[in-house]
């Protein structure tokens, strides 16, 4: 049993389920795209139900784990971070004309350019990703992660609270780099699922923020 790990898994799931509830509870994120994050995130909460029986000692559940971690990672994760700058800019969207060219002009980026953005990549990823997972294309992970990556950094230039999502990237980079430290295995697991943890946690933070009234980033 590895009870390390199983403890991680169960503080990544707590996490999660806290930013499922956040986000669904307030009217003000009154999109479908809300909906595709959530499914994403269950997703991701029923991966890591899997891995906390796993390590708790359940060996038969090693095949079906793993073949959910890949799809977490491959798959609901795209969903995840391209969501985000959607769902964020849903109540901007839902504004009438006036109001929302009046609030573009404050905006670094226009939030059209964002989600059409954020949508073709949302697409364009999962369609590589699928056939990546198809074909067993291994040299295809590197670049689905440094497009997670450069998710993150566009969903960073709409939102005011930078400095939580820059820790919430730096907690996702350093998530594989646990798997390389000098200490049992156990241990080190539990350091990556606490890291995927942290994250989730801080971009949680930045809705729960967006919630009390700080909302966009302005051209400064």
């Amino acid at each position: 049993m590895s009870y390390l790990d199983t403890l991680g898994e169960l503080v990544l799931i707590a996490s999660l389920l806290m930013f499922i509830i956040s986000i669904n509870k307030t009217s003000k994120f009154d999109s479908p795209f809300r909906n595709y994050l959530t499914i994403a995130l269950l997703f991701i909460v029923v991966t890591a139900s899997f891995g906390a029986a796993r390590f708790a000692g359940v060996e038969q559940l090693i095949s079906i784990h793993d073949l959910l971690s890949l799809i977490s990672a491959k798959l609901a994760m795209v969903v995840y971070v391209f969501s985000l700058p959607v769902v964020m800019l849903s109540q901007v969207l839902n504004r009438n004309y006036k109001d929302l060219e009046e609030l573009s002009i404050n905006f670094s980026i226009s939030p059209f350019k964002v989600i059409k953005l954020a949508k073709s990549a949302m697409v364009a990823i999962l369609a590589f990703n699928v056939l990546a997972i198809i074909f067993d294309i291994q040299a295809a992970n590197l670049l689905s992660d440094v497009a997670v990556i450069l998710g993150f950094l566009l969903f960073s230039l709409i939102t005011k609270e930078k400095a939580l999502v820059y820790g919430a990237i730096v907690a996702l980079v350093l998530v594989p780099a646990s798997t390389q430290l000098h200490i049992s295995s156990d241990l080190s697991m539990a350091v990556f699922h606490l890291l995927l943890a942290l994250h989730f946690w801080l971009i949680n933070k930045v809705f729960v923020n967006f919630t009390k009234g700080q909302v966009f980033a302005q051209v400064s």
